[in-house]
């Protein structure tokens, strides 16, 4: 998720039902590229591809590349089959830089250097494929990258400094402190001692644009994820 506005956005609180996920929330409310993805992201758990061609046909081939779910059971094959931590590294930063480059031809976000300086915040930036394709597309520009710690479980950065210009910060996303300022009154509220304090970086800058990449680990529960993805929101609006 891409934003680069600075507006202040007033959400209403909704009625939600019991089973209902943040994502639903969301395309419930008209997101129809979310819509698209989920149902092709669910397909492809129907779907059974042979693991490898060899004794079958060339038709039987063709149909399974050409069924909407090959491309994601081909990318979930190759991220949890047993290939190196650098592979994997390099695997997704080539996939995320490719993934900036289309969303920046789609909806421009990225200034040219003849605009100026142009500052961005990359939450979940590891290993730095949108980060990457930023620096490269603007030579002014700057970025503070924010991603889970290896030692989490999180991917390694693999940038190269490219002149300072970019910052980079390990942190678990869902452990800044986030709650409104009187929070006491609130039922369940986190102990403050549990969690940290945003960092300066965020709130005393003013960035262009905000990603909002990090996506969670395949093992964390589903209110593990949904924290995550929060957290995401409220970090971007801060900034």
């Amino acid at each position: 998720m891409v934003s680069g506005c600075t507006d202040t956005v007033v959400c209403p609180h909704p009625v939600l039902d019991d089973d209902r996920t943040l994502k639903d929330i969301i395309i419930d409310s008209g997101c129809k590229v979310l819509a698209e993805l989920s149902d092709a992201t669910e397909s492809s758990g129907d779907v059974k591809f042979s693991p490898c061609f060899a004794g079958t046909n060339l038709t039987q081939k063709m149909k399974e590349k050409q069924h909407p779910a090959y491309g994601f059971d081909r990318r979930r094959t190759i991220m949890f089959t047993g290939s190196t931590e650098a592979f994997q590294n390099g695997f997704w930063l080539r996939k995320t830089k490719k993934v900036m480059k289309e969303l920046n031809a789609e909806v421009p976000c990225i200034p040219s250097t003849a605009k100026g300086s142009f500052r961005f915040l990359d939450l979940g930036c590891c290993p730095g494929g949108f980060s990457a394709y930023i620096l490269e597309k603007n030579k002014l520009a700057r970025s503070l990258g924010i991603s889970l710690p290896t030692e989490a479980g999180g991917y390694a950065y693999c940038l190269e400094s490219r002149q300072r210009r970019e910052t980079f910060l390990p942190a678990d996303l869902t452990l800044f402190d986030l709650r409104p300022l009187d929070s006491s009154h609130v039922a369940g509220a986190p102990c403050a001692l549990t969690l940290k304090p945003v960092p300066r970086e965020i709130t005393k800058r003013v960035f262009d644009l905000t990603i909002l990449g990090a996506t969670p680990l395949s093992w964390v529960t589903r209110a593990d994820s949904q924290r995550l993805l929060v957290s995401q929101l409220i970090l971007g609006w801060k900034a």
